[in-house]
C-alpha cells in the first residue's frame, strides 16, 4: 500500500520509468550514489540502464508482449533465451505477413453483391427499340441521287470502298483508288448522301402494334447510328413514353418489317435487319450490340430488366454524377455517348474530319480522306489497349437482358389465306414475279415507247404550230428529248408497269377489267397525271432546271424564260405525256395479260409464300415478367473489420492488445525523454 506524506503526495522513490518503487516489507529503497559509469560502462550517461542495451533489457522486462521477457532474462540459460528469441522473431514475422495481407485486402476495396428480385411499384416504361435495315442504300434512291443508272454504275465502287462494314471485302472494289477531288455529288456531304439514299420507315414498316393497340411511323424517330440510318421506337419523347401494361407477347411491341431485297445495293453481304433494345438516354451501338433478324422468320425477343448500382471511389471507377458533362450530347450521361464522343475527338484530331454518325461541328470526311486517313487511323484507335479511359459506366444504370428465339414465317396456310383474301403482300409478290417473267418484253416495249415519243414530240401542235416551229432550235429539242426519254417517261413507264402488275391478283379474283375508260383505268390515269405533270415536282423539276440552263445561255430575260417554259409545258409536254400514258398503259396491259396466262391455278399461293420468306420479318419484343433484378454492390471489407483482424493477429501471435501497443509507445517516449534530459545534465 502506498504511503502518502502530509502534502498528499507519495514519498516512495521512482524508478527510471517514473513508477514508484517499494520493498515488500514497506521499507524505502535507500538512495544510492550515482556512478560516473553505468554497468555497461557508458560514460556519457549518468543513470543506470539508460544505454540502448540497458533500454532493451528494460524493455524485455517491462513489455507486456508474451515471450519477450524471456529473451532478456539474465537468469535463464543462453539456449533458452535464444529459443525464445527465435520464437518471437517467427511470431513477429508471421504478424507482419498477416497484417500486410490484411492491409492489402483492405486496399483492394473488395465488394459484396446483393441480388434481389422486386416487383415495381408502378408500371415500367418500355425501353427504346432501334431497327436498321442491313442495306444502307436503296437502289432507286441512289439512281435518283446520282443522275441515272449509268452514273450509278460508275460510282458503285465508291460505295464498297467507303462503307464496307461487315468484314467481307471484294478485292476489285477495295483496291479502288479514290481521286482527291471526289465528292458525294452536287450539294451533298457524307451525311446527306446517306440520309437521302436510305430506306424510308414507310417502306420498311408494314404493320405495328404495341400492347394490342396500333402504332405507326409517328411512334418512331429517325436516328443516325454506326450502322446507318435507323428508326427508334419509343425514343423518350414526352408525348409517347410508352408504359407496359403487363408481361407477355400480347402486351409487347409487334412489328412486320419489309426487307425489300430487290433494292439491295451495298456494302453489306447479309439480308435482314439489326435490332437493339436500349435505354432512353443511350446512343444505340447497333453495329456491336444489335441482334440480327432474318427474313422468313418470326422472332421473339424476351426482356428482363436489371438495375445495377455500383460503388464509386474508392471501390470502383464508375460515374456517380450522371449530369451530362459531354460536349456533343444532351440528356443524362451514358457510356455509349462518351465512347462516340471519344471516337469523334480522335478522328477530328487525326484527320480533321468526322464520319457520318459522329456528332459535332467538324466537316464530314471527303471520300479521299476516308480512304487515305480516317479508316487507317480508326483501325489504330481500335488496337489501342484502352483508348477512352475516361469513359466509365454510370454507377446506377438499367440494362435489358434479351433472349432471342425464332421460327419459320409464314406458314403455308397463312400464305394461302393471304392469297385468297387478295391483300398485300401477295399482290406485290405476284407483281414482282410477273416483272421478272416480262423483263425482256418490257425492254422491247420501252424501245417502242422511245420511238413513239420521238414521233409524237414533233407531231403535236398548239395554235397550228408544232414544237419545231414554235421553238426552232434543234439543239434544244435534242437535249429535251434525251431528258424526256431517259428521265421522265422512263420513270413513268417503270412505275406504270409495276402498278398495273400490282393489281393483277385483284383483277383476276375480282373479275374486273382495266380497259380504257374503266374505273381502274381512270383512277390510274388521274394518279399518274397528278404525279408526272407537276412542273415543280420530280421529275419535272429536273427538266425545268435543264430548260432554264439552256435559255440563260441565249441571254433571254427572266420574263421571257418563264413565258417559254410555261408555253412549252402546257401546250406541248402535257399533251405529249397524255398520249404516251395511253400508249404505255396499253402495252403494259398486253404484257400483263400474256404473262398472267402462264400462271397455273394455285401457283399464286406459292409465289406469295416465297416472296414473304424472302422479304418479311416478324418480330415481337416483350417483357417476360415485370420483376426487376436489382444488383447492388456493397463494401466487402470495412475499416472496422481491418482493425478487428489486426487485433486478432496480435492476439494470435503475441497475446497482445491495443493497450500493449500503448505500453510500448509509452516506454519509448519515456526513454526518449530521459535520454534528452540526460544530455542536458551532461552539458
Amino acid at each position: 500500500m502506498n504511503r502518502v506524506n502530509e502534502n498528499g503526495s507519495s514519498d516512495l522513490p521512482m524508478d527510471n520509468f517514473g513508477y514508484e518503487v517499494e520493498f515488500s516489507d514497506g521499507k524505502r529503497i535507500p538512495d544510492e550514489p550515482t556512478n560516473c559509469k553505468t554497468e555497461q560502462g557508458d560514460h556519457q550517461t549518468g543513470k543506470s540502464g539508460s544505454t540502448w542495451p540497458g533500454v532493451l533489457k528494460s524493455f524485455t522486462q517491462e513489455a507486456g508482449v508474451s515471450g519477450v521477457k524471456y529473451i532478456g532474462d539474465v537468469n535463464a540459460t543462453p539456449g533458452r533465451r535464444l529459443l525464445w528469441l527465435i520464437i518471437v522473431l517467427l511470431a513477429f514475422s508471421g504478424l507482419l505477413y498477416q497484417v500486410t495481407r490484411l492491409i492489402m485486402s483492405f486496399a483492394e476495396r473488395p465488394i459484396n453483391v446483393n441480388i434481389k428480385i422486386e416487383e415495381p411499384e408502378t408500371r415500367p416504361e418500355f425501353p427504346a427499340v432501334t431497327i436498321c435495315n442491313n442495306n444502307m442504300f436503296l437502289y432507286d434512291n441512289l439512281v435518283r441521287l446520282t443522275g441515272g443508272v449509268s452514273m450509278f454504275t460508275a460510282l458503285f465502287p465508291y460505295l464498297y470502298t467507303l462503307f464496307s462494314v461487315d468484314g467481307e471485302k471484294i478485292a476489285n472494289f477495295t483496291s479502288f483508288l479514290i481521286p482527291e477531288d471526289a465528292d458525294y455529288g452536287a450539294g451533298q456531304n457524307q451525311f446527306t448522301f446517306i440520309d437521302e439514299s436510305a430506306h424510308s420507315l414507310e417502306d420498311m414498316l408494314r404493320s405495328c402494334s404495341f400492347g394490342g393497340l396500333p402504332c405507326g411511323p409517328e411512334n418512331f424517330t429517325k436516328v443516325i447510328t454506326n450502322y446507318g440510318i435507323c428508326y427508334t421506337f419509343n425514343a423518350g419523347k414526352e408525348d409517347y413514353a410508352h408504359k407496359v401494361r403487363n408481361a407477355g407477347q400480347q402486351y409487347g411491341l409487334q412489328l412486320l418489317l419489309f426487307v425489300n431485297e430487290r433494292q439491295y445495293v451495298a456494302p453489306r453481304s447479309n439480308v435482314g435487319f439489326r435490332l437493339m433494345v436500349h435505354g432512353q438516354d443511350e446512343i444505340p451501338n447497333v453495329a456491336s450490340y444489335g441482334l440480327s433478324l432474318s427474313p422468313g422468320t418470326a422472332s421473339t425477343i424476351g426482356l428482363k430488366t436489371t438495375q445495377i448500382s455500383n460503388l464509386g471511389s474508392p471501390h470502383g471507377n464508375c460515374v456517380e454524377n450522371v449530369e451530362n458533362n459531354l460536349k456533343y450530347f444532351d440528356g443524362a450521361y451514358s457510356l455509349s455517348k462518351c465512347w462516340v464522343e471519344c471516337e469523334t475527338d480522335y478522328a477530328v484530331e487525326q484527320c480533321g474530319c468526322r464520319y457520318y454518325y459522329m456528332p459535332g461541328n467538324a466537316a464530314y470526311c471527303s471520300p479521299y480522306m476516308l480512304q487515305n486517313c480516317y479508316f487507317g487511323k480508326m483501325n489504330e484507335f481500335a488496337l489501342k489497349a484502352d483508348p477512352c479511359k475516361h469513359c466509365e459506366e454510370p454507377c446506377v444504370q438499367t440494362n435489358y437482358g434479351t433472349k432471342l428465339s425464332y421460327s419459320s414465317y409464314p406458314s403455308t396456310i397463312y400464305s394461302d389465306l393471304l392469297a385468297y383474301s387478295v391483300s398485300w403482300p401477295c399482290d406485290e409478290a405476284l407483281a414482282y414475279h410477273l416483272m421478272d417473267l416480262s423483263s425482256k418484253e418490257a425492254l422491247v416495249i420501252f424501245d417502242n415507247i422511245q420511238e413513239f415519243i420521238i414521233e409524237r414530240y414533233y407531231a403535236i401542235e398548239a395554235n397550228g404550230q408544232n414544237i419545231s416551229v414554235f421553238l426552232p432550235s434543234p439543239e434544244f429539242h435534242s437535249i429535251m428529248l434525251n431528258a424526256l426519254v431517259n428521265r421522265l417517261f422512263a420513270d413513268s413507264f417503270e412505275n406504270l408497269h409495276f402498278y398495273a402488275l400490282l393489281r393483277t391478283l385483284a383483277l383476276l379474283n375480282g373479275n374486273k377489267n382495266d380497259d380504257v375508260n374503266s374505273s381502274v383505268y381512270n383512277e390510274t390515269k388521274d394518279m399518274f397525271t397528278a404525279i408526272y405533270t407537276n412542273l415543280s415536282a420530280d421529275p419535272w423539276s429536273d427538266l425545268n432546271a435543264t430548260m432554264r440552263g439552256v435559255f440563260v445561255t441565249w441571254n433571254l430575260t427572266s420574263d421571257v424564260i418563264e413565258h417559254l417554259i410555261d408555253s412549252l409545258f402546257q401546250e406541248y409536254y402535257v399533251p405529249l405525256f397524255e398520249e404516251v400514258f395511253v400508249y404505255s398503259y396499253g402495252k403494259t396491259a398486253e404484257i400483263r395479260d400474256n404473262k398472267t396466262a402462264e400462271i397455273r391455278d394455285g401457283e399464286t399461293n406459292a409465289i406469295c409464300k416465297k416472296y414473304m420468306q424472302e422479304n418479311l420479318s416478324k418480330v415481337t419484343v416483350y417483357f417476360e415478367d415485370l420483376k426487376v433484378n436489382t444488383i447492388v454492390q456493397q463494401p466487402g471489407y470495412h475499416s472496422f473489420n481491418l482493425v478487428c483482424d489486426i487485433g486478432g493477429s496480435l492476439g494470435l501471435f503475441f497475446g497482445a492488445s491495443m493497450v500493449t501497443f500503448l505500453e510500448i509507445i509509452d516506454f519509448f517516449i519515456v526513454q526518449f525523454w530521459m535520454k534528452k534530459l540526460s544530455k542536458r545534465e551532461n552539458k
